[in-house]
């Protein structure tokens, strides 16, 4: 087992704010099985192991004996289905996943958003803000969101993209409704953005400067959009005592400028975990 992996006032405040019912697996059950169980959405093999090496780290610190037991999800609408395969805005139930105890804590980057706090609790991690993804060379064309009125959007099914686009579909783009693709898998909508299918995609900041800096260098951000976002772990609507653990374990790397996640990042993105929450919070 691994060993774990300064931040300011103003996040610790983040940190602590929102908390979450079928009871899943509750922390006597995971302690007695010797196993803390994961589910991670993956794009491919390098943000999987990055997520794998944050889920180590939080693992150490629940319990040094536990051992580690990863799920891979491919598609970003598993995570929040029943037990028949569905996903059900607005109603309160647990997912299969956490539900069948398949996985303890889903190691993914949640957007807190009402109907997702009705299927599970979501610990907060840190900020981030929602941004436009173009193929580079078109970014000047895209510096507002009036710009995407009448556009070809690729977006992850079930992701709070798709409720935005929706959302504004109504409203801001209702005389000139923006074409949305909805698609399972981030990798197939980057692929259609770059083969030109699409005009634009949407992303979390975090998710984008990712795989801009490494995999494609052909995409760019063209403006953010909206208000800073909370994005946190989901754990099991009931488990009150693993969501403490998590809500303890992240305060405790943000308050390190040493700690696993800030190095992990730092590789990764290119700046630490504090550094990219300071970004978010104060826009520079």
């Amino acid at each position: 087992m691994q060993k774990p992996f300064h931040f300011f006032a103003l996040l610790f405040a983040f940190l602590l704010a929102g908390s979450a019912s079928v009871q899943a697996r509750p922390l006597e059950e995971i302690e007695a099985s010797g196993e803390l169980r994961f589910c991670i959405v993956t794009a491919n093999q390098q943000e999987y192991e990055f997520y794998c090496k944050l889920a180590k780290a939080f693992a150490a610190h629940v319990g040094t004996d536990l051992e580690v037991v990863v799920h891979g999800v491919a598609t970003w609408d598993i995570i929040f289905q029943d037990e028949n395969g569905q996903t059900r805005r607005g109603d309160s139930y647990t997912p299969k996943l956490l539900a069948e105890g398949t996985c303890d804590c889903i190691a993914a980057p949640i957007t807190r958003m009402p109907w997702r706090e009705n299927l599970m609790g979501i610990v907060n991690l840190f900020p981030s803000r929602t941004v436009v993804v173009v193929r580079r060379g078109e970014e000047q064309d895209y510096t507002s969101e009036r710009n995407l009125a009448g556009k070809r959007a690729i977006i992850l099914k079930s992701s709070s993209f798709q409720s935005w686009l929706e959302g504004q579909n109504q409203t801001l783009y209702l005389a000139n409704p923006v074409s949305i693709a909805l698609t399972a898998t981030l990798i197939n909508a980057r692929e259609m953005l770059l083969s030109g299918e699409a005009d634009f995609t949407l992303m979390d900041a975090d998710g984008a400067m990712a795989i801009i800096r490494q995999e494609y260098p052909d995409l760019t951000v063209a403006f953010s959009l909206g208000e800073v976002e909370a994005i946190g772990w989901g754990f099991c609507k009931d488990d009150k005592v693993l969501q403490e653990k998590a809500r303890e374990f992240f305060r405790l790397q943000i308050a390190d400028a040493d700690s696993a996640f800030n190095k992990l990042w730092k590789q990764r993105y290119g700046m630490t975990l504090v550094e990219f929450a300071q970004s978010m919070t104060t826009g520079r």
